[in-house]
C-alpha cells in the first residue's frame, strides 16, 4: 500500500482512494497567478480606456477638414484598431476568457 501510496500519507491515500469516485465537490479554486492577475489588469486598462471616443474626435476632425487625412494616416490608424483588437484577443485568450 506504500508503494501506491507513492509517499503520501497512508491515510489520505485510502481516504482519496475511497471516497474520490464518491465526491461530488467541484475541485478547490486557486488563487490567480501573478501573471493572470497582470494580465487582467492590462486587459482592464485596455477596457476603460476610450480609444473609441478618441478614435471619433479624429474622424471628425478629418470630416470637417480640420485634420488633413493622408493615407498614411489612414493607414496607420486602421493597423493601430487590428492591433488594439489583437491585444485585447490575446489577453483574453491568456485569462482564458472567451469573448462574447
Amino acid at each position: 500500500m506504500e508503494a501506491r501510496a507513492n509517499g503520501q500519507p497512508i491515510g489520505s491515500y485510502v481516504r482519496e482512494y475511497l471516497f474520490a469516485a464518491n465526491d461530488n465537490r467541484p475541485p478547490p479554486r486557486r488563487a490567480p497567478s501573478k501573471d493572470q492577475a497582470a494580465l487582467a489588469a492590462v486587459l482592464a486598462k485596455l477596457g476603460r480606456a476610450d480609444f473609441a471616443s478618441s478614435l471619433r474626435e479624429i474622424a471628425r476632425a478629418a470630416r470637417i477638414g480640420a485634420l488633413p487625412v493622408a493615407p498614411e494616416l489612414e493607414a496607420d490608424l486602421h493597423q493601430a484598431c487590428r492591433d488594439m483588437a489583437a491585444m485585447k484577443a490575446l489577453l483574453m485568450k491568456a485569462l482564458g476568457i472567451q469573448e462574447r
